[in-house]
């Protein structure tokens, strides 16, 4: 009989390998959404004691009298079913990080998750290649979830966006539009923060088998093809920490090198002005012919007018962001896409003000000390290897949610808080002796 804990998670890897079915019915959203709720009451009933980190009972608590804080006044009747949706969504996403956090006490059970979790990010990368870059067919449709809706509910933006399918999005890059991919994910970006969590699980699979080599390379090329600048720029440097701890295998050591390299390059943008107008030079033609090809001088205004609305209420936020109701009494009118979005912190600001972020990046420190002081007093080779992969999706996505909201894609979402919870489990994985020990 299958332990129930091990069921649990199972599960779980289960959903992670079924998202492209889901996805092409349309309900993929909907089965992120509650599946984690739905196992988290199976462990309840079935006595599965779960501790939940105290941080994220704070968490959910501001999430909650963000909205409720909200005046009346604003369109209570629209407002309010949006934001317990969007409660609903980070509810379901603890859940998952709650289960993964208590239930995984064994590296093998570790690394079945982070298996499942390539298959997944593997299958959307080959998947989309293979009929975006190969066959040159953009492939987009309406879920068959759209037959079984009733009217009133295929006008509301939320559910088209549910059921509108495509493999890539359209979109800038240097000065061309193109098709970036996008997969079984919402949006291009979205499957650069996917790729962002699973390529480094690649690697660590390498040493045992080398059938990795090619799954790695092959997600790289997707990151890639999603044209996501921040993506490539945050997997960057998370493979330049993570290949300094693998190499030298000392964390101050490591920790020198990394300031050392950081520092001499400070020291010969200001010491050399050839190198120095050099830097400048790339950085305005980078700046002419990528970044501004695309969307930032949006973005901008976008940050300007959340900034602005945060000063309204800074410290528990306005509960949602989402931009179908207006804050009449403030002369408030929320802009396209929404207040708040490229940037997981600042939409977090604006949702729970500077009480919520605090909270929030008060866990990732926590997730972040469990990560040092493993590095630093680990002694077995393959846990110590598990550390370095976790610590590169660690900070390549803690340096991506600066420009992504992961609340726009449910799968996302939970994926990122899946990451987290192997972290947290990290504590949980007993140290196995070494031969020499042995």
């Amino acid at each position: 009989m299958i332990d129930k804990r091990k069921k649990i998670i199972k599960i779980i890897c289960y959903l992670f390998l079924l998202h492209p079915v889901f996805w092409l019915l349309g309900i993929d959203q909907i089965v992120w959404l509650t599946f984690p709720i739905i196992l988290g009451i199976y462990a309840y009933f079935n006595n599965i004691k779960l501790k939940v980190p105290f941080i994220l009972i704070l968490f959910l608590i501001v999430n909650l009298l963000s909205g409720l804080a909200i005046p009346f006044e604003v369109h209570p009747w629209f407002y309010l079913p949006l934001f317990f949706y969007k409660l609903l969504a980070i509810t379901s996403a603890i859940i998952t990080f709650t289960l993964i956090y208590n239930l995984v006490n064994e590296i093998s059970l570790m690394e079945k998750i982070m298996k499942f979790i390539i298959y997944n990010v593997f299958i959307s990368v080959v998947v989309s290649m293979f009929f975006t870059t190969f066959l040159k067919k953009v492939i987009a449709f309406e879920a068959p979830l759209h037959y079984l809706l009733p009217g009133f509910l295929l006008k509301r933006g939320i559910v088209q966006g549910m059921l509108n399918k495509s493999l890539c999005v359209y979109g800038w890059f240097l000065g061309e539009k193109v098709c970036r991919l996008s997969g079984f994910f919402r949006y291009a970006n979205t499957l650069a923060d996917a790729i962002i969590v699973a390529a480094p699980f690649s690697i660590y699979f390498l040493k045992n088998k080398k059938s990795y080599v090619l799954i790695f390379l092959i997600l790289v090329s997707g990151l890639i093809l999603t044209t996501s600048r921040a993506g490539i720029a945050s997997f960057l440097i998370g493979l330049l920490v993570y290949t300094t701890f693998v190499t030298f295998r000392n964390f101050y050591f490591s920790v020198s090198v990394i300031l050392f390299v950081f520092l001499m390059f400070c020291f010969a943008f200001f010491a050399f002005p050839s190198f120095n107008s050099y830097v400048i030079h790339k950085f305005k033609k980078i700046k002419e012919e990528v970044l501004e090809a695309r969307t930032i001088k949006g973005r901008e205004s976008i940050y300007e007018k959340t900034w602005r609305y945060i000063e309204k209420r800074p410290f528990l936020g306005w509960g949602t962001n989402r931009r179908f109701y207006e804050f009449e009494t403030l002369n408030i009118k929320i802009p396209h896409p929404y207040l708040g979005s490229h940037s997981g912190y600042l939409s977090i600001l604006f949702r729970n003000g500077i009480i919520g972020l605090f909270i929030f990046i008060l866990f990732l420190s926590k997730l972040g000390i469990i990560i040092v002081k493993k590095l630093l007093y680990e002694k077995d080779d393959r846990i110590y290897y598990l550390t370095c992969a976790l610590l590169f999706g660690y900070l390549g996505l803690a340096l991506h949610l600066l420009f992504l909201d992961n609340m726009h894609d449910f799968i996302l979402l939970n994926l990122n808080w899946t990451l987290w919870g192997l972290i947290a489990a990290l504590e949980n994985i007993k140290t196995e002796p070494t031969r020499v020990e042995k």
